[in-house]
């Protein structure tokens, strides 16, 4: 009995250090698990995450977890990795976006005779629309809870463009912050207070979000004249 348990002890020692084929006898010398098959694929755990960031879907989600994204209006659907941390999930398909590299471009465009609320483009930790009233001011919200206090640095420029004079281009730099209790309320980005936009009018808004500290956000507000009617765009990109 004891010279059984030993070499039953053993063998699970031995495979707690070996590597994992499936339909292979040996798997390759760099690989913990190799697979093998000639018409099945992979399936790996398939879920919705709310963002980019998210970390309530998988709480604490190890670096370098891989997952089938299902897409919704935050990110397109594809094979998503946490190249962050788990306390500070960074979920990317593809390419890595941080200081160095990588980009990310999300954008809507609707007809109609004023901005409509619903219309929004969602994107890394937060959304942007045309408010539905003050004008046609741009504004901005995040999509998941806030736990601590989130300031947002943004410089705006005004490209309002004429038949009957030059074109005019203005910039100011402003912040807002957004906490617990509000980060899911719009606040306006506007070029200055609350002015918003006219036709053949285009906002220009850089931004940073203190969170999400390795993108850039160029977001670009634009009207256009379409008879009786307008177009409205909104193009947003996430270095």
């Amino acid at each position: 009995m004891r010279t059984l348990l030993a070499t039953t002890l053993l063998s699970f020692g031995s495979l707690a250090f070996a590597q994992v084929g499936i339909n292979i006898s040996n798997p390759h010398a760099s690989s913990a698990l190799e697979i093998s098959s000639g018409n099945k694929g992979f399936l790996p755990p398939r879920m919705t995450l709310i963002s980019n960031t998210d970390g309530t879907t998988i709480p604490n989600p190890a670096t370098g977890l891989t997952v089938y994204h299902n897409g919704n209006a935050a990110m397109d659907a594809g094979l998503y990795t946490n190249v962050g941390t788990p306390i500070a999930p960074n979920w990317t398909r593809g390419a890595i976006i941080n200081e160095y590299q990588g980009s990310l471009i999300k954008k809507i465009k609707y007809e109609g005779t004023s901005p409509d609320a619903t219309k929004t483009v969602q994107i890394g930790p937060v959304e942007f629309r045309f408010s539905p009233a003050s004008y046609t001011v741009p504004e901005m919200r995040f999509l998941s809870t806030l736990t601590s206090n989130t300031l947002v640095n943004y410089h705006s420029g005004q490209f309002v463009h004429s038949t009957a004079s030059p074109p005019t281009i203005a910039y100011q730099s402003q912040n807002r912050t957004y906490t617990a209790a509000n980060w899911n309320v719009w606040q306006n980005v506007a070029f200055h207070a609350t002015d918003g936009l006219n036709t053949l009018e285009r906002n220009e808004i850089w931004l940073s979000i203190q969170n999400d500290p390795d993108a850039i956000y160029c977001v670009e507000f634009v009207i256009l004249n379409k008879g009786t009617s307008n177009i409205y765009s909104i193009i947003a990109t996430r270095y």
